[in-house]
């Protein structure tokens, strides 16, 4: 079994301990595990990795959202705050889920969040 891993690591300094112990913890069933960093202004290289892989032959089985885990501690009081908070939360799983269901079959996609 194959599975992707969406994360960010320059925002995960307080979850980024959990999420890679996840990765370990699927690593040690035997599931092998790819860390993608998502896109911060556009999906097109995130959904240009998934086409490829499609075309390819190499799907995963499941994908894992995790880049919006520290949207809590974001500073949201501030257009420019709100706006990354919302681009690295809801747009960035929203465009992952796109690029994903645009080839079939589509792997499961579960979204981490707090």
């Amino acid at each position: 079994m194959h599975i992707a891993l969406v994360i960010d690591p320059e925002r995960m300094a307080v979850d980024g301990m959990a999420v890679e112990r996840l990765a370990v913890a699927l690593a040690s069933e035997g599931t092998r595990v790819t860390r993608i960093l998502p896109a911060s202004a556009s999906e097109a290289p995130l959904a240009r990795l998934i086409a490829e892989r499609h075309a390819a032959g190499r799907r995963w089985h499941g994908v894992i959202h995790a880049a919006s885990l520290d949207l809590e501690q974001r500073d949201t009081s501030s257009p420019t705050g709100l706006d990354e908070a919302r681009q690295h939360g809801v747009i960035s799983a929203m465009q992952l889920a796109q690029a994903l269901v645009a080839h079939q079959p589509a792997p499961r996609l579960w979204l981490l969040t707090r």
